[in-house]
């Protein structure tokens, strides 16, 4: 078998596998459909752009349906950006104004058709269509570093946490493109075998990121919980109101604040391992806004450190108390508030230098 017959055979599995994860994301059932259709036409575009491979005679013979495989790349990136859109706010809905994502895409359909593929034209499409790639990527970590404020001033349960999953998704894509744009300096050295190395390297990487992205979706559904979209970093807030909000705490907020800590202490909100900004402003009757504002701008904290510093705080109590030494630490986190090991350990390690367990022997030993 030729190398490029081992080209053709592995791209029309990974073409095979692609349309079938998107058909299977098209059908499954789950509370994030949006998104798994989102996701099914990434795949979608991903599976027409490399079926070039094995199709590429038949494609020569059909220039508008060659000339629309070529140009559909340019719509992997703006679906791949709204699909983490989705994933991160639960209310993500499409608009008519987001068609002016699909512009460049009609232009170059437009211009490679006009310009009867001339080589200098084919290389400006190259060009822009790298650039619009790159950009998108700076779209995604600027939409995901607002989640992640937002998430941090009103939440607290960081198991839902799809910032750190969404930035590895997005840097894994990013990382199997660099393939892609080395196979665009190469194509000018004419070195055949290289490129062919280059074209299996792209489409093994494309079926494994995308085989690794459905297995993670379908099997951690938790990464799934979004935010409110209409959520606003408290930030936004003090800037509008800089004449009514100023840096310094008035005794109007340091009654609140104590209010806050009282109520904290003597009612132990936090215990509830879902708990959020909008279901503690209600317990203690301050506006949703007026609470955020005193924790995230007042009190100097993030809603989530906050929260799980009183849930630490308990924690530590429950580790050094003698007739609690049969509770195990695993008990003792979930009865605090947390949700995981994991969580814990990382909110403890922020308030003592020892593990929990190494705070219990430290203290129970002692007496």
């Amino acid at each position: 078998m030729t190398e490029i017959q081992l080209l053709n055979s592995i791209s029309r599995i990974v073409v095979f596998l692609l349309l079938f994860f998107s058909f299977f994301l098209l059908t499954v059932r789950g509370n994030k459909k949006k998104s798994n259709q989102l996701f099914s036409v990434f795949l979608l575009l991903v599976a027409i752009d490399i079926s070039a491979f094995f199709l590429n005679d038949w494609l020569s013979k059909h220039l508008f349906i060659e000339t629309f495989r070529i140009t559909s790349s340019l719509l992997q990136m703006p679906v791949f950006y709204f699909y983490v859109l989705s994933v991160c706010y639960t209310n993500f809905k499409l608009r008519i104004n987001d068609l002016i994502h699909t512009l460049l895409f009609i232009f170059f359909y437009s211009f490679l058709i006009a310009s009867d593929y001339s080589k200098k034209a084919f290389l400006v499409f190259q060009i822009i269509s790298e650039i619009q790639y790159f950009l998108y990527i700076i779209l995604i970590f600027i939409a995901l570093k607002k989640y992640k404020k937002i998430y941090l001033e009103n939440y607290t349960n960081p198991e839902h946490l799809n910032y750190k999953w969404l930035v590895q998704m997005t840097s894994i894509l990013l990382f199997a493109h660099l393939f892609v744009l080395s196979k665009f300096f190469i194509q000018f050295t004419n070195n055949i075998n290289l490129i062919l190395l280059l074209n299996v390297i792209v489409i093994i990487s494309a079926l494994l990121v995308s085989s690794y992205f459905v297995l993670k979706a379908l099997h951690q559904p938790q990464l799934f919980s979004g935010i409110e979209q209409n959520n606003t970093p408290i930030s936004k807030y003090i800037k509008k109101e800089t004449k009514i909000i100023t840096s310094e705490i008035t005794s109007e907020n340091n009654e609140k604040i104590k209010l806050l800590e009282q109520f904290m202490t003597e009612k132990e909100p936090f215990l509830d391992p879902d708990l959020t900004i909008q279901k503690l402003a209600l317990q203690i009757d301050f506006s949703q806004k007026e609470l955020s504002t005193l924790i995230n701008h007042h009190i100097g904290k993030h809603f989530f450190d906050f929260i799980n510093e009183y849930r630490v705080l308990k924690a530590m109590s429950i580790l050094k108390n003698q007739s609690q030494k049969d509770i195990t630490v695993l008990e003792i986190l979930y009865q605090v508030g947390f949700n995981s090991k994991s969580s814990f350990n990382t909110a403890f390690k922020k308030h003592s230098p020892m593990t929990p367990i190494e705070y219990r022997k430290q203290f129970l030993s002692n007496k």
